[in-house]
């Protein structure tokens, strides 16, 4: 071989014809990765199995989507010994709304309503009645969509009797949420982050599975 013909250790330039180095008898030789012959077949159940998990995952996040609901928790006032909850839960343009209280007296029936402002000095006027707490519960449709009573405007107030309709015994605030430009209504769907994490995560996987295969 000629100084031309030289390469530096571990470098080598293929034959022309790409035939085998011994018998294209100047050329010098890469070290040969083997590369199995299933592979192509083990790229394409790695990616059915995470094609599996990640769809898993976008099924769990769109059915709590579907059932998305708001805790309210609701204080007593005016050492009335009654407090409690309330689940307000999506129902497209409709909220159902469940009141679940303890301390109430025997026999009561306490109206309760979703007043404008927050409990206190804010709270304002009547904007949704619910049906009056009995037994310890009441279970309401109101006519607004759940995001609509979500921006930190809304409490649910409860008052001693009818008879008594100034005195209140329990209050607690409607949480705001905070509700992001990239998610889609609540009564249908999931994120619109998440599908295209999902999809990326598809697509980028696939790639680089299939690149190491090549």
């Amino acid at each position: 071989m000629g100084g031309g013909d030289q390469q530096p250790a571990g470098h080598s330039l293929p034959s022309a014809d790409n035939r085998p180095c011994a018998a294209a008898g100047k050329c010098y030789c890469y070290p040969v990765i083997p590369i199995s012959r299933n592979s192509k077949q083990e790229v394409t159940i790695l990616m059915r199995k995470l094609a599996v998990i990640l769809g898993a995952i976008l099924a769990l996040a769109m059915v709590g989507a579907a059932f998305a609901d708001t805790s309210v928790t609701i204080n007593e006032l005016n050492n009335s010994g009654i407090s409690g909850t309330a689940q307000l839960i999506d129902k497209g343009s409709q909220t159902e709304v469940i009141v679940t209280l303890t301390g109430e007296p025997s026999g009561a029936s306490e109206p309760a309503h979703i007043h404008a402002g927050q409990c206190g000095p804010t709270l304002g006027k009547v904007v949704y009645p619910l049906k009056n707490i009995e037994n310890g519960k009441s279970d309401t449709i109101v006519n607004a969509p759940l995001d609509s009573l979500e921006n930190g405007q809304f409490a649910i107030n409860v008052h001693q009797s009818a008879a008594n309709i100034s005195t209140y015994v329990a209050c607690g605030n409607i949480p705001a949420m905070a509700v992001p430009i990239t998610s889609l209504p609540k009564t249908g769907g999931a994120p619109i982050a998440l599908i295209v994490v999902v999809g990326g995560a598809l697509v980028g996987t696939g790639y680089a599975l299939r690149r190491r295969s090549a």
